[in-house]
């Protein structure tokens, strides 16, 4: 069970991969963190309850989101809110929707990815975590970026500040092969697929699980 029992405060900031999206029960007018059954985050919240966890993700959510002139207030104070909450982990889930809007990787994430795990480095003692999602459709993406350049960022950003790096895409299979059913199917027309279903969600425990926490949760 690991960090799990009883360790203490753990924090996420991300976009819809995060708050619940797609599993069963998630509201369709939520935008943002909603404790379902089968939702990834909701799981550990429920196993671990020694634990104090917040959830800060956002559907549709980017980096510049958790900075100043962010979309939502709740995420641009994300990051002060975290440092006085003083967690013993804060897990960074952010890029996709960059990949999708064909946001420079180079230039404006990595200027507001490293700006957000540099603040939470440089004022809290917790251990950093820096994910980057399984393989998306590339036919989503408005830009010319591959979404490995966004992967290539946030390494690079975790390695400067001192954080762990976890890609999605060395754990889970690309949303073109949906054998497993962990993605919704055909959500953006045939064989686009982008969220998790409730066995995505399972898997993405079972991953945060092995990698991050580490600590289990029941997929029953």
């Amino acid at each position: 069970m690991g960090h799990c029992a009883g360790m203490g405060k753990v924090a996420i900031i991300g976009q819809s991969l995060c708050t619940g999206y797609g599993s069963t029960g998630y509201p369709a007018d939520a935008v943002d963190y909603q404790p379902t059954e089968r939702g990834w985050w909701a799981q550990f919240e429920a196993a671990h309850t020694d634990t104090e966890w917040r959830n800060y993700a956002h559907n549709g959510a980017m980096a510049s989101d958790f900075r100043p002139g962010g979309r939502w207030p709740a995420s641009v104070g994300a990051v002060d809110d975290i440092t006085a909450w003083n967690p013993n982990v804060v897990i960074v889930l952010l890029g996709g929707n960059e990949f999708f809007q064909g946001i420079d990787p180079a230039g404006a994430y990595w200027q507001n990815l490293a700006d957000i795990v540099g603040r939470l480095r440089d004022r809290s003692g917790a251990r950093l975590y820096v994910m980057s999602e399984y393989d998306f459709p590339p036919e989503l993406s408005e830009g010319d970026h591959p979404q490995s350049a966004y992967r290539e960022v946030a390494a690079l950003v975790a390695a400067n500040h001192s954080a762990t790096y976890v890609n999605l895409g060395w754990h889970m299979p690309p949303t073109s092969d949906n054998s497993d059913g962990y993605y919704l199917p055909d959500e953006y027309g045939p064989g686009l697929s982008v969220h998790l279903t409730d066995a995505g969600h399972n898997r993405l425990a079972e991953v945060v699980g092995d990698t991050i926490l580490p600590c289990s949760v029941s997929a029953e």
